[in-house]
């Protein structure tokens, strides 16, 4: 931390003469990336002495360059997580393999906040995809979300867009294996929930004026919208009718064709837009790190075209990494994903051309530790994909 810097102020005036006076002090060379706390104390000749107290807002540390391209119609989005506690609870002890810059942090610190949106729009991202796991009397995560998170300062200066990444595990009934989810929309108890999470959303985020909107309508992304079940293009229908947004499905799989999945037609009346959970990747085939890009390439040329057609919104995903071996819950027999800064730069360059048709990327995650996504600084790897990032699109806005 800096050291305290102390400054003996004279009425702007010159001469101690009035019973209000107005003091002025010129402070150069502030460091961004914090908040200052300001105390001044004040003497009479009688001795008497009072203290006042207070906090400048957070100072940030880099220029939003988010902002930037945001004005010239790009979204650069990523997942995000208010999970964290460190306190008694503190579920860092689950594991993770790289370490945030910022240790273990509390995900209701708002200096952490902060520290996020300075960091992430001053690389390029402009959305947050915030993991919404239910209203704030049923989920802590999105109690810190509304009470912490949208009070923060630089979020509720409008200096991010959000939007809801919908955790369909976390709200519907699952009547599927532990291998296989179904989230079955003829089950009354999951439409009715899945009509008052809408209501709820509509009511408490949708009027904000940093939520994203696509073509004037709220973005909603349903995380496992694979797993739909059952009347699910029925239920959309008639909630859109009510409350309209713009509905991104996470259907786009390696594996099947895009007219192969299931219920194809369904989906795409149902889906606005259709994107993959991080970027296609397996971790259970030993020979997939070695093929990934390849299979990049392809499958989202393919996923592409044919959405084209359809008229449905291809977003694609971009990932830094994939190792979830070092938290309890994780898979030990995993291929993992290494951070990788060439093999990073090279993704960026597979995904970016969709740019120019699609105006909206998506990387998960900024800040999932256990499974090893994050884009958010480690000690191990710095800001170095944050920097890449940035750079990558600073050479995509100049061949525009």
């Amino acid at each position: 931390p800096e050291g305290e810097r102390t400054y003996v102020l004279q009425p702007a005036d010159g001469a101690f003469d009035e019973l209000e006076e107005e003091f002025r002090a010129e402070i150069r060379d502030i460091v961004g990336g914090k908040e200052y706390k300001i105390v001044v104390i004040a003497k009479d000749q009688a001795g008497n002495v009072e203290t006042f107290e207070t906090k400048t807002p957070y100072i940030r540390q880099y220029e939003n360059f988010g902002k930037t391209l945001l004005e010239k119609g790009i979204i650069i989005a990523a997942s995000y997580y208010t999970w964290y506690r460190a306190d008694e609870v503190n579920n860092w002890k689950d594991g993770y393999r790289y370490t945030p810059l910022l240790g273990e942090y509390s995900s209701s610190d708002e200096i952490v906040i902060n520290k996020h949106v300075d960091w992430a729009t001053g690389h390029g991202i402009n959305t947050f995809l915030i993991s919404w796991n239910g209203p704030a009397e049923a989920s802590s995560k999105t109690k810190v979300f509304e009470d912490v998170f949208l009070n923060a300062y630089l979020v509720k200066n409008g200096e991010i867009k959000i939007a809801i990444l919908y955790e369909s595990g976390a709200r519907l009934r699952n009547s599927g294996s532990a291998f296989f989810d179904i989230f079955d929309f003829n089950d009354s108890y999951n439409r009715e929930i899945f009509i008052k999470d809408l209501e709820y959303m509509n009511k408490k985020y949708f009027i904000l004026t940093n939520y994203l909107k696509i073509k004037d309508k709220p973005f909603i992304y349903f995380y496992l919208s694979q797993a739909y079940r059952g009347d699910f293009d029925k239920v959309f229908k008639e909630a859109k009718e009510k409350i309209p947004f713009f509905a991104c499905g996470s259907d786009i799989t390696p594996y099947i064709k895009p007219w192969e999945i299931n219920e194809v037609e369904k989906r795409l009346s149902t889906f606005d837009a259709e994107r993959s959970w991080v970027a296609l990747w397996v971790q259970n085939d030993p020979k997939y790190p070695e093929k990934y890009h390849d299979i990049l390439k392809t499958k989202y040329e393919e996923w592409y075209n044919y959405l084209t057609t359809k008229g449905v919104l291809f977003i694609p995903s971009l990932i830094p990494s994939f190792d979830s071996r070092y938290v309890t819950w994780g898979s030990k027999a995993q291929y993992p994903l290494d951070k990788n800064l060439e093999k990073f730069n090279e993704r960026i360059n597979i995904i970016f051309p969709y740019l120019n048709a699609t105006k909206i990327v998506v990387i998960d995650t900024f800040n999932d530790w256990f499974e090893s996504t994050n884009i958010e600084p480690s000690r191990e790897f710095e800001f170095k994909e944050l920097e890449i990032l940035k750079k990558n699109l600073i050479k995509l806005l100049k061949n525009e």
